[in-house]
């Protein structure tokens, strides 16, 4: 039994290109895994060391914790708000 080889041309990305894909990333253009499969990138490691190293805010070690309860929370006190100042608003155009 023989053991067939292949070998795979390697890829070397420009930093131009790196910033480039990080930037889509970022503005949510691209995912990682569509970044990967779109550019042929060797895997979603690969980005990710670019994110770490290029990206404004998606830096290693900062976690973005959103939660839906606490999102939908404060959608409905700035909806109470915007109403208790409407209210207010037409009793001092009455006056």
């Amino acid at each position: 039994m023989t053991k067939r080889f292949q070998l795979k041309a390697q890829r070397i990305f420009s930093e131009d290109l790196r910033k480039q894909i990080v930037g889509q990333i970022e503005r949510k253009e691209l995912t990682v895994l569509q970044a990967v499969r779109e550019y042929g990138i060797g895997g979603k490691q690969t980005v990710y060391t670019w994110l770490y190293k290029y990206s404004t805010t998606l830096k290693k070690g900062t976690r973005m914790v959103m939660e839906k309860d606490s999102q939908d929370n404060r959608v409905q006190v700035l909806k109470s708000r915007i109403k208790e100042l409407e209210a207010a608003l037409g009793r001092k155009s009455l006056e």
